[in-house]
């Protein structure tokens, strides 16, 4: 870049170009923005305004030119810019399932203040932007213009150094511009998954149908394969549920984990991806989030499905060491296996496309396994495949803890499937 004296420059790009397919929707565009100013750039709709400020913001890589904030490159220091800027985009980036506080105590947390440090620099934000009496309404009871202004205040909870406010035509207080506080520091990757998962209970509490699914499904699933076929294939219904309970355990969660994939697009359909893209926070903290709330709803599903069992007459061998046992190798490799999903709520443009997927994927993974009866009864060729199924190792494996034996060809198999999906999704 240029280099030469002058006043410090929060923006600097040389020759910026940004291509989409055989669009060049940015063509070398040339800047220099001096620190402490207010810049304004006009322009039609469609003036590819945004994709600019996205590519200043890290969250589009240029492919061509150069671009710098405050002198950090926004591809090779992105961390750093991260650390810099906060953006306010064309639409409001906030969750509408929670409230205005918890919006911005979220974020707060997610930027390093203490949870009463968040919860103070909320309620003070909340008064400037004149949102005090609807602080505990949820975003969605929220006015096209209330939603505005709550989104410009959670882009300035940490007082950034530039401020990128993409067509923000309500709502603006100028009394917020002389609001500020101290920054804390950046917070560890294990505060920002914590308070991520946090994120996930909040929305169960706000809508609370969505444990329909590791609810009422699951006493569905146990009830309806026991009774289906509980007679024809064990002669009783107390008989079968000894090998289905276990089984049916592992594919109603293993089911479960692809609304994890749903979450993640549905928030980068709404923008509130991008916001948390922009944080200075480790990247996959926001993953990881996601899929320790997943956790506790698997443990809700299996804690359902264990009762439903029990009362039409499973009895596991292995006692509670057992049980509890099975269920944590279940936990594990059903965390692993949500990052498949979370991959695809990423690459994938619509919720439809992700639900569609990954029903692709996961009914014949889980029905072409061990889950409903012993594989010697299968031809040739289906069984080589099922007697290799990451479900079959799942399934048996916590069927035998849960009997109160010691598989350890099964543990090592699920663990080593955890080990690799793990890896590989998350990358």
């Amino acid at each position: 870049m240029s280099g030469h004296p002058g006043p410090e420059l929060a923006i600097e790009t040389a020759r910026l170009v940004k291509v989409f397919g055989e669009n060049r929707a940015v063509d070398g565009i040339d800047l220099a923005v001096p620190a402490g100013t207010v810049y304004g750039v006009m322009g039609p709709n469609g003036a590819v305004k945004t994709t600019a400020v996205k590519m200043l913001a890290t969250l589009l890589r240029p492919d061509g030119g150069e671009a710098h904030v405050f002198g950090k490159d926004v591809v090779r220091e992105a961390d750093a810019v991260r650390g810099r800027v906060s953006l306010t985009g064309q639409y409001a980036s906030v969750d509408e399932d929670l409230t205005g506080t918890e919006n911005l105590v979220l974020l707060g947390r997610l930027l390093g203040h203490s949870k009463a440090a968040a919860r103070a620099r909320s309620a003070q934000l909340l008064e400037a932007f004149g949102l005090a009496e609807a602080a505990d309404r949820q975003i969605k009871n929220y006015s096209g213009g209330m939603r505005r202004r709550i989104d410009i205040a959670a882009s300035i909870l940490n007082t950034p150094d530039l401020l990128f406010l993409d067509e923000p035509t309500t709502g603006l207080d100028p009394r917020s511009r002389n609001q500020v506080c101290d920054r804390p520091p950046r917070p560890s990757a294990l505060s920002a998954s914590l308070t991520f998962g946090w994120r996930a209970m909040l929305k169960i509490k706000h809508v609370p149908e969505q444990l329909f699914d590791v609810t009422a499904f699951p006493i569905m699933m146990v009830l309806m394969y026991a009774y289906l076929f509980g007679g024809a294939l064990a002669g009783s219904v107390a008989e079968y549920i000894q090998f289905l309970l276990p089984g049916i355990l592992t594919i109603s969660i293993v089911m479960i984990t692809m609304y994890t994939g749903v979450a993640v697009n549905t928030d980068i359909a709404k923008g509130v991806f991008d916001r948390f893209r922009t944080l200075p926070i480790w990247r996959p903290a926001p993953m990881v989030g996601y899929l320790l709330g997943d956790v506790i709803r698997y443990l809700i599903a299996s804690v359902v499905m264990l009762a439903v069992g029990l009362i039409i007459g499973y009895r596991p061998h292995g006692g509670v060491l057992g049980v509890v046992a099975g269920v944590a190798l279940l936990m594990i490799f059903s965390f692993a296996f949500s990052w498949i999903w979370t991959m695809f709520g990423l690459l994938l443009r619509t919720e439809k496309s992700v639900m569609g997927v990954s029903m692709m994927v996961i009914f014949p993974l889980t029905f072409l396994s061990n889950v409903f009866v012993e594989p010697r009864t299968m031809p040739g060729w289906l069984q080589a495949f099922v007697n290799n199924s990451p479900v079959t190792h799942v399934a048996t494996a916590v069927r035998e803890l849960m009997a109160g034996n010691w598989p350890a060809a099964d543990i090592g198999w699920t663990l080593g499937w955890s080990a690799v999906l793990l890896p590989s999704s998350a990358r």
